[in-house]
């Protein structure tokens, strides 16, 4: 399988445990601050390649599912640059920059839910289920949000074709 999918799933418990136990403040005050922005940054990268590779184990996702993977991938993209730009100026992203997050957050519930299709139609209809909720339910959640995201991640990476 590879290191990405583990690696998003890691990330993102990272991200979600440090938020717990932090309270982020922007511009970074402390060392708190620089861990929660690096583990976004690490979780939003490693997704691209990860969702690429759940892709691959998934050959029978079809036309939704490569669709899917592709928005989800860009979202992850688009995202992961207000991100890094927050991560390397310690301080809020110019407003150009932060715009870049609703148009990331729309591409990641339409792949998701492509996905989510994908996976149905490969009779996984829990994945099926968890693809399109967890950005929702993770987003709900606030802080602890990133550990729906791991446990996603961890699920995915029990999925598809592992014998290639």
């Amino acid at each position: 399988m590879g290191p990405w999918p583990p690696l998003v799933a890691t990330a993102s418990a990272v991200l979600g445990v440090a938020q717990l136990v932090h309270t982020q403040v922007v511009p970074f005050a402390s060392a708190g601050d620089y861990l929660i922005e690096a583990a976004y940054m690490l979780y939003l990268a490693s997704a691209i390649p990860g969702v690429l590779t759940i892709r691959r184990l998934n050959p029978k996702w079809g036309l939704p599912g490569n669709i899917g993977t592709a928005l989800y991938a860009l979202a992850h993209a688009l995202i992961a640059i207000p991100v890094s730009m927050t991560l390397l100026l310690t301080n809020q992203p110019p407003p150009q920059l932060s715009m870049l997050f609703l148009p990331g957050l729309a591409l990641w519930l339409a792949g998701a839910a492509l996905m989510g299709i994908a996976m149905f139609r490969q009779n996984q209809p829990i994945l099926g289920i968890a693809l399109p909720a967890a950005l929702p339910l993770a987003m709900l959640l606030g802080a602890a949000g990133p550990l729906v995201e791991a446990a996603l991640w961890v699920t995915l990476s029990t999925s598809g074709d592992h014998r290639r």
